[in-house]
């Protein structure tokens, strides 16, 4: 029997709640309830599919002008800033600013984990600031993850870096991280 595929309270607080939740409309509420996903009475995991249906829903509300991979790269700059106020966010937040970069990057593996119950991942260095993220598994786009890392960089204090999306094959992909 294959294991349910759930994404944690905490992440759903921080996409749903924290980082977006002043733009949800009572409509837009009421869209998410009809799909399983209730904002009022938010359970300690969410099924990933009807997260996955939320999320979407979300997006084409909120940035209906630009393309998906675009979408999903501005959705996952503003989900970092709304995880960041919750209690897992707060404390991922300070590890990020104390540790260093290389620290933080193999640490970032972990915290994908810990977001959902079925995503796997790996980091490897490959050189002197330069790390290889693979991901197996996910559910939202390879670009959700390149603008979390990318906006993890920036909260980190790294001016000059660049995550880019190396290699994609279905639910699995890897991205590049460098720094200057």
């Amino acid at each position: 029997m294959e294991r349910r595929r759930l994404v944690f309270r905490h992440t759903v607080e921080g996409l749903f709640v924290r980082a977006y939740g002043a733009r949800v409309t009572p409509e837009l509420h009421e869209r998410f309830r009809s799909l399983g996903l209730d904002l009022d009475a938010i359970p300690t995991a969410v099924d990933a599919e009807v997260y996955r249906q939320a999320y979407e829903l979300l997006r084409e509300r909120l940035h209906p002008g630009v393309t998906p991979h675009e979408a999903d790269v501005l959705m996952a700059r503003g989900f970092i800033d709304g995880y960041f106020e919750t209690i897992i966010g707060q404390l991922t937040k300070m590890m990020v600013r104390v540790l260093p970069v290389e620290k933080h990057i193999e640490r970032s593996s972990r915290n994908f984990e810990a977001a959902v119950n079925f995503v796997t991942s790996r980091v490897e260095k490959l050189g002197p600031k330069l790390f290889r993220m693979t991901v197996s598994d996910y559910s939202l786009s390879p670009q959700f993850t390149v603008g979390i890392l990318g906006r993890m960089f920036e909260i980190a204090g790294v001016s000059q870096s660049e995550v880019k999306l190396e290699k994609e094959a279905g639910r699995a992909f890897s991205v590049l991280l460098s720094w200057r």
